[in-house]
């Protein structure tokens, strides 16, 4: 900061300016109006006005350099905002990047950037990538603008994500070997379970001429819930590639018992890893309200018996909560543990869902059609064979699942505003894309061991917005709780003072 002066017919005036650089351009702004000349000689009882103004600029340098400055910033109730000047950004991104670069992946963009001689940065494109999925995966926004939400220089053009996608799609298998090896380092090698999760996951297409397809997935992960790898089979084929990591997986999983989860004992035969496995194998079956037979839609219909989980917390008005109750049934001699589920805002999400694809589809028929009834949307049962495993630790796992699987769920081509890159390299570059967002928001999970609030800290994260005030810094627009200090605890870092300096942000950006 410097002092500046304005001089007219009648008076000198005196004003605190601080030089600006946007866009390309330097500028100055003012910071504060220390008044006219004449004023201050009354006001300082004959001190020097100009001296005075320099030694009172030089104090608010020091006190900036400490981080100490109080900013007074003004504001015009009669004068309009600038069209198209963004205000307000996410923050939450700091500490998913915390995550990111521990993970390597700085150091990964830099040696594909080097190895594919780029001539941007694709850490940037990577960064902005990963966090954008975990934090505005469900949005129906172009990943551009999506990653403009983000605080900082996006440090990347829109054609840049092209030639990004193209990178992921060809790098995906090495991607995962350094996921494995940096994700061990970081969370721990944790052998006890190995869980194998055997899905479909849907494309959209981005026009009605282009066909959807149904995209065969099949992931593991480690004890930890931490993924380890995963194979797709979008062509179908009768024998798909084996995973990356699948000779890695023999060798330390071997005298392990695999947990399969699937949805209504559907798997996509792609787990050929397990087919001569020696250790007894055990399931977790996910099962919708159409799939129970009478005698647990009588338990469903039975008020007693039901526990709340995180049932005080809201998610855009509807309890985010579920209720859940424990029934043993015996069947063909077999006895049969459920667990039962019922969830507001699954019943919200599942209505939503359907009324977004009647609209895709101009089919509004399976909206006339379809049972709209309250147990049908709102109930899921798990049926499972896991003696040693508490109801709690059971639904934290399905919970990670169904997580899981609304990332993988893959958009549209003009999500990544491209449509000049292959249908195959996008397909291939989504999954390793979601999966290594999986593998960052699972460490940032196991690093603050709260795997059973994982919706809840990514609500948190989504919360954590700034305002920008020009030339100033970033003020926090959230509310600051036990989450956000924990968050704050564990990174070593805060962003919960009245205002976060342009300096303090620099540097938590560089970082």
């Amino acid at each position: 900061m410097h002092l500046g002066m304005s001089k007219s017919k009648n008076s000198t005036s005196l004003y605190v300016l601080k030089s600006t650089y946007k866009d390309g351009f330097h500028s100055t702004c003012i910071v504060e109006k220390l008044g006219t000349v004449a004023d201050l000689k009354e006001k300082l009882n004959g001190e020097d006005p100009y001296e005075w103004a320099k030694n009172y600029i030089a104090e608010l340098n020091r006190q900036e350099k400490e981080g100490k400055r109080i900013v007074t910033a003004k504001y015009s109730p009669v004068k309009q905002i600038e069209k198209g000047d963004q205000r307000t950004f996410n923050g939450g991104f700091l500490f998913l990047e915390r995550i990111y670069t521990a993970l390597g992946l700085p150091t990964l963009a830099k040696e594909l950037k080097r190895r594919y001689k780029l001539n941007y940065d694709l850490n940037a494109v990577l960064c902005r990538m990963v966090c954008g999925k975990i934090l505005y995966g469900e949005m129906r926004e172009s990943f551009y603008d999506m990653a403009m939400r983000f605080i900082g220089d996006a440090g990347f053009k829109k054609e840049d994500i092209a030639a990004t996608l193209s990178i992921l799609s060809k790098e995906a298998g090495y991607i995962q070997r350094v996921l494995y090896e940096n994700s061990r380092e970081l969370t721990g090698d944790n052998t006890s379970r190995l869980y194998y999760d055997s899905t479909i996951c849907l494309h959209d297409a981005s026009s009605m001429q282009q066909r959807s397809l149904v995209i065969p997935l099949d992931i593991y992960f480690d004890g930890n819930m931490i993924p380890i790898a995963y194979t797709i089979n979008p062509e179908h084929l009768e024998n798909p590639s084996p995973a990356p990591l699948e000779e890695t997986i023999l060798k330390k999983y071997r005298d392990v018992s695999p947990v399969t989860l699937s949805d209504g004992g559907f798997t996509t035969g792609g787990g050929s890893l397990l087919s001569n496995w020696e250790a007894p194998s055990h399931h977790i079956v996910t099962l919708h309200y159409d799939q129970l037979d009478e005698d647990l839609k009588q338990a469903v219909a039975d008020e007693e018996g039901w526990t709340p989980v995180h049932a005080e917390q809201e998610e855009d008005g509807v309890l985010a909560g579920y209720l859940y109750k424990e029934v043993r049934l015996k069947e063909n001699g077999t006895n049969r543990r459920y667990i039962l589920t019922m969830s507001m805002h699954r019943m919200q999400v599942v209505r939503y869902e359907r009324e977004r694809l009647a609209v895709y589809c101009h089919n509004y028929n399976t909206l006339q059609n379809s049972d709209n009834s309250f147990y049908a949307d709102s109930v899921m049962a798990y049926l499972t064979d896991m003696e040693d495993a508490t109801a709690e630790e059971i639904l934290t796992i399905t919970e990670l699942r169904e997580d899981t699987h609304n990332g993988f769920r893959l958009r549209a081509s003009d999500f990544y505003g491209t449509n000049n890159i292959p249908s195959m390299d996008i397909i291939n570059a989504h999954f390793i894309l979601c999966f290594t967002a999986l593998v960052v928001h699972a460490s940032l999970l196991k690093k603050l061991n709260m795997f059973s609030q994982s919706r809840n800290i990514i609500r948190q994260l989504q919360q954590m917005t700034f305002m920008k005030i020009p030339t100033e810094g970033y003020i926090p627009l959230y509310t600051r709780n036990d989450l956000t200090d924990l968050l704050h605890d564990s990174f070593g870092f805060r962003t919960d003072y009245q205002i976060i300096s342009k300096k303090q942000m620099n540097h938590l950006l560089s970082k």
